[in-house]
């Protein structure tokens, strides 16, 4: 579940308050395509590399994008909550694999000690990267095809070539340098 939470300073500490659900995806409410189509260009084709910064768009109107892992948590199930910082996006033949990057804020604690609707930001967060893949491209600055995730299939995966895999390596390297290091604990701090 993807939701829009307020940003609330209290006491020197930042506090997320549940606004309303939203979607990543899809040309006529999804965050990824609302926020790609402000940023094209007419001369822009694919293959196109591009990037969104959602948590610094967001942070203009004090709102941060948290993504649910667990949704639908029992009371002795886990809360997984993750901040949506960063989408980067290859667009190429009617197809637009995309890599988030992610502050997991609440990773497998306990559901008792989460109230996800109204919660402190913590003090540590841990990065994650995951990918998705989007049926739609650019074509002369606008966005084609309805930019869904496709419908269920044994074959969801998301497929990359040479050069996306190349890009989306790139774009880990430059965001989060120490991100490949193997020698530490495996789980790298958010910054």
């Amino acid at each position: 579940m993807y939701s829009l939470y307020g940003q609330i300073e209290e006491f020197g500490k930042l506090k997320l308050q549940f606004k309303k659900s939203i979607s990543l995806a899809g040309c006529d409410s999804g965050i990824i395509p609302r926020l790609l189509s402000t940023e094209l260009s007419k001369m822009q084709n694919e293959p196109l590399q591009w990037h969104l910064s959602i948590a610094e768009r967001l942070s203009t109107n004090k709102e941060s994008l948290i993504i649910d892992i667990k949704p639908k948590n029992k009371k002795e199930d886990f809360v997984f909550l993750c901040e949506l910082t960063d989408v980067f996006g290859f667009s190429s033949a009617g197809w637009t694999p995309v890599l988030l990057r992610l502050n997991g804020l609440f990773v497998d604690v306990p559901a008792g000690q989460i109230d996800k609707k109204n919660f402190e930001y913590p003090g540590t967060t841990q990065l994650i990267y995951t990918m998705l893949h989007l049926s739609g491209s650019v074509l002369d600055g606008r966005l084609t095809g309805p930019w869904n995730f496709p419908g269920p299939s044994p074959t969801n995966s998301v497929l990359l070539w040479p050069k996306p895999f190349s890009y989306f390596i790139k774009c880990i390297k430059e965001k989060d340098p120490g991100f490949f290091d193997t020698s530490g604990s495996g789980i790298p701090e958010a910054k």
